[in-house]
């Protein structure tokens, strides 16, 4: 979760929202929730249809072991991965619209990963 929710604006606009899904459990709800799962994959739609200030995007991600980037969805994922952190992790130093400078691409933030469901193969995040 990123946006200016999570800065100090005086008059924030937005939260962005990713949710990681695991592919195969994304493909299956497609066919039970398409209308839902759309409108949670197209960033501003469900701020249009629900008025809610909150862009969200669906990232799928596949278990894989290896370190390697040898599938095309593996690549894709790491891509669009690395974007949004990469794009979290920035500020802008003018307002809205003005021009970049290279302050704006040093790292100076963070952002906000919550975990709903966890592994269920691996069990709970915590020690017992």
């Amino acid at each position: 979760m990123g946006g200016s929710y999570f800065t100090i604006k005086p008059e924030p606009d937005d939260i962005d929202c990713v949710f990681l899904v695991e592919a195969s459990a994304a493909e299956s709800a497609i066919n039970e929730s398409a209308a839902v799962i759309g409108a949670f994959a197209s960033g501003k739609s469900v701020r249009r249809g629900l008025g809610l200030e909150l862009d969200t995007f669906i990232l799928p991600w596949a278990p894989d072991a290896t370190t390697g980037m040898s599938h095309p969805f593996v690549r894709d994922y790491y891509r669009t991965r690395g974007y949004w952190d990469d794009l979290w992790s920035k500020m802008r130093s003018g307002s809205k619209g003005a021009t970049p400078v290279k302050l704006d691409s040093h790292p100076r933030r963070g952002y906000l990963e919550v975990i709903l469901d966890g592994y269920p193969e691996i069990g709970p995040f915590y020690a017992d």
